[in-house]
Formats: C-alpha cells, sequence, structure tokens
C-alpha cells in the first residue's frame, strides 16, 4: 500500500472515529430514555390494574363494574407489552456490546497504526537537499 493511501485511509479513520463514538452516545441516550419510559408504563399498568381490581370488587355487577374490568384487563396488557419491551431492550443492549467489543479494538488498533507512520512513509523534503 501506498504511502498516500494510507494518510487518506488513516485521514478518514481520524475522522470516523469520532462520529462512531458521537452515535454511540446518542444511542446510549435513548436507550436509557426507553428504558426510563418501559419502566413508567410497568409501574403505571400494575397501578392501574390493581385500582381496577379494587374498584371493579367494590362495585355491583353492572355497566360499570365491566367498564372497571376492562380497565383492569387493559392495564394488564400495558403491563405484558412492558415486559415485552424490556426484554427487547436487552437484547439489544446485548447486541450492542458484542458489536462494542467487535470494533473497538479494531477502531484503537487502526487509530495506533495510522498515528504511529514510520518517517521513511512521509515524502521527503528535497529542497533542504539542494543547498
Amino acid at each position: 500500500m501506498s504511502s498516500r493511501t494510507k494518510w487518506v485511509l488513516g485521514s478518514i479513520l481520524l475522522l470516523t472515529v469520532p462520529f462512531y463514538k458521537r452515535i454511540l452516545k446518542i444511542g446510549d441516550r435513548v436507550e436509557k430514555t426507553a428504558e426510563n419510559m418501559v419502566e413508567i408504563s410497568r409501574e403505571g399498568g400494575q397501578e392501574t390494574e390493581k385500582i381496577g381490581s379494587d374498584v371493579a370488587g367494590a362495585l355491583p355487577d353492572g355497566n360499570l363494574k365491566q367498564e372497571a374490568l376492562e380497565v383492569e384487563k387493559f392495564a394488564e396488557e400495558v403491563d405484558n407489552d412492558a415486559k415485552i419491551v424490556e426484554v427487547f431492550l436487552h437484547k439489544v443492549d446485548k447486541i450492542k456490546e458484542e458489536l462494542e467489543e467487535l470494533v473497538e479494538p479494531n477502531i484503537e488498533k487502526q487509530v495506533k497504526n495510522e498515528t504511529t507512520i514510520p518517517n521513511a512513509d512521509l515524502p521527503e523534503n528535497h529542497s533542504n537537499t539542494e543547498k
């Protein structure tokens, strides 16, 4: 590989590494927000389910009791959906960690190699030799 090609590839790599790290930071913020939303949904679903059950138990048979039971059922579905999303987020997090384990060492190795290019690859300055 010519020295010019090494310099171009090194420059491209040095420009893409900060971009990659910025994407990781944004991904971390999105992940934390999603986890918080799941937790809030689960807590809200559980509390709503409990309230719906209590209200339905206190009401006499009729339309209002049926509505309270529907609210309880809906809250249970929200809680179950939140559990599914939580499992999905954990799987995504595991995949992200595996990807980072593959990518990070290669980026660090490449950055180290490109920043320590030997002087023999540098173009010579002919103006100093002409004197």
